[in-house]
């Protein structure tokens, strides 16, 4: 009989951002606040009594985690930045003897944020101003060595997450210039994640993306093995990997379960992926990007972060064969963290259908494997 391969560990994770004050569809009800959790700190204690509520009816009976910005949820400790911290963000003291405490989950990922404050729209990497390319280094760097204080004190698991949001061509704030060219930008975001992880001897994953809310540079799954691959190369070692989320494979024409075998097969997945779902564009980007359509002339789909499962049978199928092949492909842990946009309905019972969602599929493939 041949031997059956171990299991993995899976642990849920929600991060803070998804329980806070939203909207409805912002075709219908813009801007007005229907559901959700204001200050970070009742966020992170609804997580937690979550967390408390689930211990006993999930597969792994593991506690929620949660993850954090700077500046959004979490406050900077930079003087050049700290006007910019959100007044309902926690301190990081704060954060953390709420954690010993047991009134807060542990945080699975810290990120900082490329969007959300005046002047951020024309990039942060890439952005013109010396400025905010500065603040950007100092706030990854900042991320990079708040995740490994937290994991090395038993508060954190040490991910650190670069999604680079407006570190894209925005095409409606130009005025009539010519967007970065693709080679300028690929060396300048490469030198600064060279830069930044030879500096901290620190790790990070890409979160890349299609657009929404600028056409990324990144935008295909291929292009982001390739950019983690010459980063890497450049320091050699393995130092950036990749976050696929699941609604980014989908809005840019690729299948979960293709984008996540891809992954595996390309040495940059560590278990941990953000789950979700949305719409599967009918045409692939990178093929039509492969065949010589610029990226100014695709219209890319948007991202809804629905809960895993939903958008029907097939959503759902491609989903459950995507967590066989994480379950199976010898990560010892897989981190699912639920990036989901509650849009106006509760966020604590979106997150439980998210979470009850990749339970059954769990289960389904485990059992279909037995």
């Amino acid at each position: 009989m041949a031997k059956k391969s171990k299991l993995a560990e899976w642990k849920h994770s929600i991060p803070t951002w998804t329980m806070s004050k939203r909207g409805a569809n912002p075709k219908f009800q813009a801007g007005v606040e229907l559901a959700g959790v204001g200050p970070v700190k009742e966020r992170l204690l609804a997580i937690q009594k979550l967390s408390d509520e689930l211990s006993t009816s999930t597969i792994s009976g593991k506690p929620l985690l949660t993850s954090l910005h700077i500046l959004h949820e979490v406050r900077s400790k930079y003087v050049d930045v700290t006007k910019l911290n959100n007044p309902n963000a926690i301190s990081r003291g704060d954060l953390k003897k709420g954690i010993k405490s047991g009134r807060f989950p542990q945080v699975l990922a810290i990120t900082a944020p490329a969007f959300g404050f005046a002047g951020i729209e024309r990039g942060a990497i890439l952005s013109p101003n010396s400025l905010t390319k500065s603040m950007a280094k100092n706030l990854h760097i900042e991320a990079i060595e708040f995740a490994e204080e937290l994991e090395g004190e038993k508060l954190g698991k040490g991910i650190v997450i670069w999604w680079p949001a407006f570190d894209a061509r925005r095409l409606d704030l130009l005025e009539n210039q010519e967007p970065m060219a693709f080679e300028e930008a690929w060396q300048r975001l490469r030198d600064f994640w060279v830069e930044i992880l030879q500096q901290t001897k620190g790790q990070v994953w890409l979160e890349w993306k299609t657009g929404d809310p600028g056409i990324d540079y990144l935008c295909t799954l291929k292009l982001a093995i390739d950019f983690c691959n010459d980063v890497n190369k450049e320091l050699g070692r393995k130092a950036m990997f990749i976050n696929n989320e699941w609604a980014h494979l989908l809005i840019g024409g690729t299948t979960v379960a293709e984008g996540t075998r891809r992954t595996i097969d390309a040495g940059l997945f560590t278990g941990f992926v953000h789950v979700n779902s949305a719409q599967l564009l009918p045409v692939s980007i990178e093929y039509l990007m492969e065949s010589g359509c610029s990226p100014e002339a695709i219209a890319f789909g948007m991202d809804w972060d629905w809960a895993v499962g939903m958008g029907g049978e097939a959503r759902w199928n491609d989903q459950e064969e995507a967590v066989d092949s994480m379950d199976t492909c010898g990560a010892e842990t897989i981190y699912a963290e639920h990036d989901i946009n509650p849009a106006g309905q509760d966020p604590i019972e979106f997150a439980k259908r998210s979470i009850e969602n990749l339970e059954t599929m769990l289960a389904a493939v485990r059992e279909a494997r037995s």
